[in-house]
């Protein structure tokens, strides 16, 4: 992903390319968070998706979230 298109946005209500990029990079963690709950509400649910400064906060934030999964499996 160029680095200069993480603001670049399909359409004016969709999320930019860095957010979605940062979003898909904090599945994993997030997915071991969900399932180490008793029960989860999606209507409660804020998801307000960040915007990333640059691609070192995507990369970081991907290997957190491996690292984060990976520990939770370990488990």
């Amino acid at each position: 992903m160029p680095p200069d298109k993480l603001s670049w946005k399909p359409h004016p209500k969709s999320m930019s390319l860095g957010q979605l990029a940062l979003h898909v990079a904090n599945i994993p963690g997030s997915l071991a968070k969900l399932a180490q709950l008793e029960e989860f509400d999606a209507s409660q649910a804020n998801f307000e998706p960040p915007a990333p400064n640059d691609l070192k906060e995507i990369h970081a934030a991907l290997d957190q979230s491996v690292r984060s999964t990976d520990e939770f499996l370990a488990a």
